[in-house]
């Protein structure tokens, strides 16, 4: 399975700019392994002039570690613990990669780690995270405020049964 993540059109990462003035407007790609997306912060997202702001940083890799987990997981979840290393200032303008890969699965949680890196591959912030598994109940609620694109893949549907895909 691979393929695009639905968004939610009010998210400061993965929104719409009409629904959020804000909104990153990133699209989170799973490559079968990972999720391995390419963002371009502008002046929105500064902290100083040039650089993108810490907080952004954290969100964009918040997101791709959760989004990481839910593809492996098939479940949604909700973030339980974030450790963030900043290694370089994040240059606005520029394209930068995203990538994140779940590293390890319990009953009620999933690890991640993530990364971001700069247009040569080196890497700007590097994150590591803890996130809880929702309820399925909650989990319904929340795929059905997102927005799906055809061919996004639908974390919730049973694999195998062609329905991967909304």
């Amino acid at each position: 399975m691979k393929g695009f993540l639905p968004t939610y059109r009010g998210c400061v990462i993965c929104g719409e700019r009409r629904v959020n003035p804000a909104a990153m407007r990133v699209r989170f790609y799973w490559d079968g392994d990972k999720i391995d997306t390419e963002v371009h912060p502008d002046k929105t997202y500064a902290g100083y002039r040039g650089i993108m702001h810490g907080g952004m940083i954290t969100a964009l890799l918040d997101e791709a570690m959760g989004w990481a987990a839910a593809v492996e997981r098939r479940c949604y979840f909700i973030t339980g613990e974030l450790n963030i290393h900043f290694l370089h200032p994040v240059p606005l303008n520029r394209p930068l990669r995203v990538v994140a890969r779940c590293q390890e699965h319990r009953e009620r949680y999933s690890s991640a780690a993530g990364e971001l890196r700069d247009e040569e591959g080196n890497v700007l912030a590097r994150g590591e995270g803890k996130f809880y598994k929702l309820p399925h109940n909650r989990a319904i609620e929340i795929k059905n405020y997102l927005h799906f694109k055809e061919g996004d893949i639908d974390v919730l549907a049973a694999p195998g049964e062609g329905a991967d895909n909304v």
